[in-house]
């Protein structure tokens, strides 16, 4: 580990069919109709697909996983409404909110994004643990001297303390984390125990 960089969120969006306007009349509808609603993800196991599955154990609902693998077939589907509802990266998301072919409903960051403020975050709306971005980190190979690792943690630190790489990355929807690689090391186990407890629940296995 040398250094954690940004963390980008998901937006929940859902098909402007579907009669709902916010988390709580999504998750009473899900409740309505058990194993009925569907969500996608590009891939098993993918950040889309483990969101979807918090989502579900959180709020108690059943909803159906379709996983496809690639972005274009699925995003067709959720524009013709097939897919029902859908994690994806906030930024690539957007503009299909900004043009009515999805419904936003909530971002998956700790706090609300500067891109769509107006969204809450499933935090606010009652689901603490349901924190989930995509992050990014430096790592270098396996038992990198120590004096290597310092200085590429300090030019790292350096160019995410530039309104540069600030401005550039809150473009992307992402905020930026910096740190050592310390806290590198531990977002790792972190995101390794709780995902991987995710993971053991809902039964993924490899496709």
């Amino acid at each position: 580990a040398i250094a954690p960089v940004a963390a980008t969120p998901y937006m929940l969006v859902v098909h402007p069919s579907l009669p709902v306007r916010n988390l709580a009349e999504l998750v009473a509808l899900a409740k309505a109709q058990p194993g009925q609603l569907n969500f996608a993800s590009t891939g098993m196991g993918t950040g889309q697909h483990l969101a979807g599955e918090l989502l579900k154990r959180l709020a108690g609902i059943d909803l159906l996983h379709v996983s496809y693998r690639g972005s274009g077939a699925v995003r067709a589907d959720l524009l013709t409404g097939r897919i029902n509802l859908m994690f994806e990266n906030l930024a690539l998301t957007l503009g299909m909110v900004q043009r009515g072919e999805v419904r936003g409903i909530a971002v998956t960051s700790p706090e609300r994004s500067a891109l769509a403020p107006e969204l809450p975050t499933l935090k606010e709306l009652g689901y603490p643990g349901a924190e989930v971005e995509g992050w990014f980190g430096l790592l270098g190979p396996a038992r990198l001297p120590a004096e290597q690792v310092v200085p590429l943690n300090r030019a790292v630190n350096a160019w995410l303390a530039t309104p540069a790489a600030g401005q550039k990355l809150a473009g992307l929807g992402a905020r930026v984390l910096g740190g050592g690689p310390e806290a590198l090391a531990d977002l790792v186990q972190r995101e390794k125990e709780r995902w991987g407890q995710v993971i053991r629940e809902a039964g993924i296995k490899p496709e």
